[in-house]
Order: C-alpha cells, then sequence, then structure tokens
C-alpha cells in the first residue's frame, strides 16, 4: 500500500515476495507453539536464578532488579525491557504455583496459564532483540557515522516497541502518563531524524534485483522506465488498438446490426 498503485502491479511482485515470506514464519512450528516452548525454558531458567545457580547469558538478567522506574533510568532502554520481562515471568509462574497448590496437575496448570506464559516468552523475544541492538552498535569496528544512524534506528526500535506494549510498563508503575507522552514525542523526532537515511538502511540489505524481481525495487532507481518496459509486455498491449475495441464500438455506437429505438 506505501506504493500506491504501482505495488499491486504483479511487476511489483510484492505479492510473490509476501507469499514467499510469510510462510517462513511458521516453517518451524506455529508461533504459540514455538513461544510456549520458550517459556518452558525461561519457567526452568527462572527457577533456578531463585535458588542463585548458574544463568545462561540470555536470561542472566533474571538475577538482578531494576529499582528505578523508567523517569529515572540512564542509558539502556534494554534494562527498561529486562523489567518487564522478568515481571511477566514471575507472574506466569506465580499463576502456575496457585494451581498447583490448588490441587491441579502440572500438565494442567500450565495449560491455565498457557495465555500469560505466551505474553511472558514474547517480552523476553523483545528484550533479547533490544539488548542485542544496543550491544551492536556499540561494536568498536564501526564507524561515527553507522554507530550514529543506527543508534537513532535502536533508539526508535525500542520505543516503538515500548508504546505498543505501554500497558506492560504501566501496569507496574514502572512507566506513567507523562512518560508516555514523551515517548510519543521522543518517537516523531527519531521518525525525522532516521528519514533521511530510510532508503539507504533499507539499500543496506544488498538484496539482488534477480532475487527481488521487482520492477520498483531494482538497485538502479529507473522505475518508472522499468514500469513501461513491463507494461509493453502485456499481450493487452500487442496492438495500439486491442481487437475488442471494435465489437465494443458498435455497441457503444449501437450499431449491433439490430435496429433499436430508444425507450427514453
Amino acid at each position: 500500500m506505501a506504493c500506491g498503485g504501482h505495488g499491486f502491479m504483479k511487476a511489483s511482485a510484492l505479492s510473490e515476495i509476501y507469499c514467499h515470506a510469510v510462510p517462513a514464519c511458521t516453517y518451524e512450528g506455529e508461533n504459540t507453539v514455538v513461544l510456549l516452548q520458550t517459556a518452558r525454558y525461561l519457567v526452568k531458567s527462572y527457577a533456578v536464578a531463585a535458588e542463585g545457580g548458574y544463568l545462561a547469558d540470555t536470561v542472566k538478567y533474571f538475577a538482578h532488579s531494576t529499582r528505578e522506574t523508567f523517569r529515572f533510568l540512564r542509558g539502556k532502554l534494554s534494562d527498561a525491557f529486562a523489567h518487564r520481562a522478568r515481571r511477566l515471568i514471575a507472574y506466569a509462574c506465580q499463576q502456575m504455583k496457585r494451581l498447583i497448590d490448588g490441587g491441579e496437575r502440572y500438565e494442567i496448570a500450565w495449560n491455565k496459564t498457557s495465555v500469560d506464559l505466551v505474553k511472558a516468552a514474547t517480552a523476553h523475544c523483545e528484550y533479547y532483540v533490544v539488548h542485542n541492538f544496543e550491544h551492536t552498535v556499540q561494536r568498536r569496528e564501526l564507524m561515527m557515522a553507522e554507530r550514529q544512524v543506527l543508534s537513532t534506528l535502536c533508539e526508535l526500535y525500542s520505543l516503538y516497541t515500548l508504546l505498543l506494549n505501554a500497558g506492560d510498563f504501566l501496569e507496574d508503575g514502572f512507566v506513567n502518563g507523562e512518560d508516555i507522552v514523551r515517548i510519543k514525542s521522543r518517537v516523531l523526532e527519531l521518525l525525522a531524524e532516521v528519514r533521511p537515511n530510510a532508503v539507504a538502511l533499507v539499500d543496506a540489505f544488498d538484496y539482488h534485483d534477480g532475487a527481488l524481481n521487482s520492477v520498483i525495487g531494482c538497485f538502479d532507481g529507473n522505475v518508472y522506465e522499468r514500469l513501461y518496459d513491463s507494461a509493453k509486455l502485456s499481450t493487452l498491449n500487442n496492438t495500439e488498438v486491442h481487437p475488442s475495441y471494435v465489437h465494443l464500438r458498435e455497441i457503444i455506437q449501437g450499431h449491433t446490426g439490430k435496429s433499436q429505438q430508444s425507450k427514453l
């Protein structure tokens, strides 16, 4: 839709790209199933953290507590996502324990808590993305200009994701209404900062023209020349005037071989 009418043309290849990309989300299983598998690992890791045991790098944030609210956080937005993920995982574990203590079997308690578990697993995945994004943009091999652009993109992604899940952050007072207003304003500022580099950031994926097979996504940028060439390949354009127009003209002019009088 962002491409206007051109995006709906077969020559844009967007429909074909979409049909190839979307199934990739479920090749390894339906998303809820995969999230529940992640949640199973998180529940075990949370129990290990409670006992002071060894934690893998991906879940080491279980052992730390973010006492500051968002208003006083400095630097890393990943701390806010860690707080949210840790709280949601703790809540899901508490719900399971309550059901088990009430006499439910573990499997039944798990199923009854599955909604909370999926939410906790999603929060963990979003924390992991933000955490690694922040870590990557600080790599020494990045040039200053690259780091600046990617840092802006990282902040935009993080704050935008926070806004999409604002309820989770508001629920325990970690974020308040004034924070949300400030975050919305900041997102608009970041959009303006990212906009000049938007095309370059997309080109950085370096998809080959042969892979995209799209007249509107070619490296040379000659969109309208390629659209015109594509239109000329259509059988509808083999002749200056399509043969069917002869019959349509007769109908339009009222000369269909029968004498017809207007009833009006």
